[in-house]
């Protein structure tokens, strides 16, 4: 999930995204306030980390997202069973 704070993208570019899905809260955009999210499903972390990177422009932009670019932590599927 990606939280979209002050402004939000435009609705066909979230759209364009494999496995996204845009929720708006109805509320008006001013500075720092959330007014909706992003979640994206995918089948595997690894088709997440593809998503991330082919559209790391859209989820690092400061206008409605991230305040500093993200990084791709090391993930071990196993360690969410343990």
């Amino acid at each position: 999930m990606l939280n979209l704070i002050g402004e939000t993208p435009d609705t066909a570019e979230v759209l364009a995204i494999p496995g996204a899905h845009l929720h708006f809260y109805g509320k008006s955009p001013r500075p720092g306030r959330k007014l909706g999210h992003v979640t994206l499903w995918t089948s595997s972390f690894e088709q997440l980390s593809k998503v991330f990177v082919l559209y790391r422009r859209f989820f690092t932009n400061p206008r409605f997202c991230l305040d500093e670019p993200f990084a791709l932590a090391p993930h071990n599927e196993q360690s969410r069973s343990a």
